[in-house]
């Protein structure tokens, strides 16, 4: 994830929040987190935030009722209807 340029923080996305919460709910130390792919970093971040949400009744039904949790595939019809999908 090391990365110089700022281009994360320019397009007004505040990593140090995220930071602090991945340090704070995992074993891993800065630099550990530091070196992570920026994907995985993000699928940790969504996968522990998902984690907080269930353990609450009230986040276990905003989630039901946002059908997080019942997608499981694509909808390929909505897909196919974009102008950019071309068919192969």
């Amino acid at each position: 994830m090391r990365d110089n340029s700022d281009t994360r923080h320019s397009q007004g996305v505040e990593l140090m929040p995220n930071f602090a919460y991945l340090l704070n709910k995992t074993s891993m130390n800065y630099e550990a987190l530091m070196d992570l792919p920026y994907a995985i970093f993000l699928g940790l971040l969504k996968q522990f935030r998902l984690m907080d949400i269930q353990s609450t009744e009230e986040g276990r039904a905003l989630l039901k009722k946002s059908e997080i949790l019942n997608t499981k595939e694509a909808d390929i019809s909505s897909v196919r209807q974009l102008n950019a999908y071309q068919k192969r």
